[in-house]
Formats: structure tokens, sequence, C-alpha cells
């Protein structure tokens, strides 16, 4: 809704009539907001508060203009009749003063609207009550004067001066008319008030116009750009996510590959290990052989030397036998 009048506001101008006061009709349209800034006229109280572009003109409320003497004489008078009065039903705050008006309700401003609408038709009846005690505060409109001077006091020193009624009458009529003639030429040069207030309007519709949609258009361009920042926000917690994913599963791929590893080069070093003791355990067993081989050897060497010998010995023995 406020939308629509947003956009309506740029081809006319827009207001509102309210039978509340401002205050209530503000809570009424838009508690957030200024209703009127809402709106190019805002009339409450029932046009008896206005409001023009946010400003409220010239105005004179009601206790100024009737006065606090009047007012409890006639607030007493409302109050001591509605308190004589037997009606259907009865409520509360029977006079609520506005700045604009004064609100009496026998049955009470408190009362519900099948109450209220039980009221209607039973106060027929005593609106006439009413009405002499209303008499004493209208105010007579003043009328304009025909003339722009004081034409009795004039045709009245005319005569005083030795002219006859008729002769002054004429005067007075011929310079009426030379001083409306001269009037009529000043003002065919000047603009009528009624024209600079209307282009005075005109000129401030238009700058609300203008500011009302520089204001849309800079909630626009701050919704847009909240937007696009959020949406940048999400793409970036996206990337946040999508590279942590990315890093731990590169991190599980180096454990799985470094494990992998570590037991091919422990598998390895094992045969290597295996190896060695086997090569070791060959060593050993080639050089036990060759000790066998070496002992056997050295036994043989000796049981040939010791049969050299003998055999010596026995050559030696021999030949001495003989040789003695």
């Amino acid at each position: 809704m406020l939308q629509l009048l947003s956009q309506l506001r740029h081809n006319c101008a827009v207001g509102y009539v309210g039978g509340s006061d401002l205050s209530s009709n503000k809570s009424s349209w838009a508690p957030q907001r200024k209703v009127t800034s809402l709106f190019d006229f805002c009339f409450s109280e029932n046009g008896l508060s206005a409001f023009c572009l946010g400003k409220s003109p010239d105005s004179t409320s009601f206790i100024q203009w009737i006065g606090e003497e009047k007012y409890q004489k006639f607030a007493n008078f409302c109050l001591k009749y509605i308190a004589n009065l037997d009606l259907l039903k009865k409520r509360g705050t029977f006079i609520e003063f506005r700045n604009g008006m004064i609100n009496v309700s026998p049955t009470g401003r408190n009362a519900s609207i099948e109450e209220r609408n039980e009221f209607e038709a039973y106060n027929g009846v005593y609106v006439a009550t009413f009405k002499p005690a209303r008499r004493a505060f209208h105010a007579s409109a003043s009328r304009q004067r025909d003339h722009h001077f004081d034409t009795l006091k004039f045709v009245q020193r005319l005569k005083d001066e030795g002219f006859s009624e008729e002769q002054a009458a004429a005067m007075m009529r011929v310079l009426n008319d030379v001083i409306q003639e001269s009037i009529q030429n000043l003002t065919r040069t000047m603009v009528l008030r009624e024209d600079t207030e209307r282009s005075t309007y005109t000129q401030k519709v238009d700058f609300a116009k203008l500011r009302s949609e520089l204001l849309n258009a800079d909630s626009t361009e701050a919704q847009l750009t909240r937007s696009s920042h959020e949406k940048i926000a999400a793409d970036l917690a996206k990337l946040n996510s999508r590279l942590r994913d990315e890093i731990g599963r590169t991190q599980a791929s180096v454990r799985l590959d470094l494990n992998l590893e570590k037991g091919r080069i422990r598998e390895e070093a094992n045969s290597q290990e295996m190896r060695i003791k086997e090569t070791e355990t060959r060593i050993e067993q080639e050089v036990a052989g060759l000790r066998e081989r070496v002992e056997a050897v050295k036994f043989s060497t000796l049981q040939w030397l010791m049969g050299v010998c003998t055999g010596t010995a026995a050559l030696i023995l021999g030949a001495w036998r003989l040789l003695m």
C-alpha cells in the first residue's frame, strides 16, 4: 500500500482526511515513518488540523479562539447535561479536547462499535438541546468593504466644505472610480497572491517528488548494493567451504600416500634386513667350512710331516747302524 502511494505521488498530489488526531493517524498508517512524509496533504481531526508538505500552515487552536472561560462554560454544560441523561449505555471519555475541536460523546469515546450504533439511533432526540449552546460560539464572518476609503466620512467632509449632498456623493463616486481604476492598472502588472501560492505549492510538490525519487533511488541503490554484498559474501562462503574441502581431501590423500610409502619402505627395509641376515648366515657357514678344511689340511700336513720325520729318522738310524 505504501509503495502504491509513493508511485501515485509521482503523478499527482495525494492527501487524506482522518477523524482522529495526527498521532492516531500515524499509528494507523506507518508507525516507523512520519505520516506527513507519505502524503502531500494531511487533514486530521476531520480537516480541522492540516499539514501541507510536512509543514503546518498558520492556524489558531480551538482553545485560543474560544477562550478558556467560554470553553469551561460549554464543557460544564455538556458534563452536567450528560450526567442527567439516562442512556442505554455509558462508558468513558465523554469530552475529548483536541487542537481544532472538542469531541462530545454522551455514551463515551470508549464505547464499542455496536454501542455507538445503538446510540446513533437514540441520538436524534437530543440534538436540538445542544443547538442553543452552540449558537453562542459561532463567529460572524467579516464582510469586505466595497470601497477603499471611508465614503461616509468623505461625503461628510465635502458637505462641511459647502457642497450639497448630491455633489458630495457624485465626487465620492468619481474618486472611488479613479481609485478603483488606478488599482486595476497597478494589479495588471502584479501577480496575484493565489498565483504565487499556487506556483510556490507546485514548486514544493516538485521538490517533494524529487526528494521522494532521490530517496527511492537511494533506497533502491542501497538495496541493490546490500543484495550484491550478500551475494558476494555467500559466494565467498561457498568458495571457503569448497577450498576447505579440497584442502582436507588433499591432506587426506597426502597422508595416505605417505602411509603407503612408509609401509613400502618398511617392507623394503625388512626384506633388505632379511637378505643381510641370510648373507651373514651364509658367510658364517662358509667361514665355518673354511675353518674345517684348514683344520683338515693342518691335520693332514702334520700327519705327512710326522711320516716324513719318522721315515727320515728311520733312514738316519739305519745308515748309522750300517756305518757302525
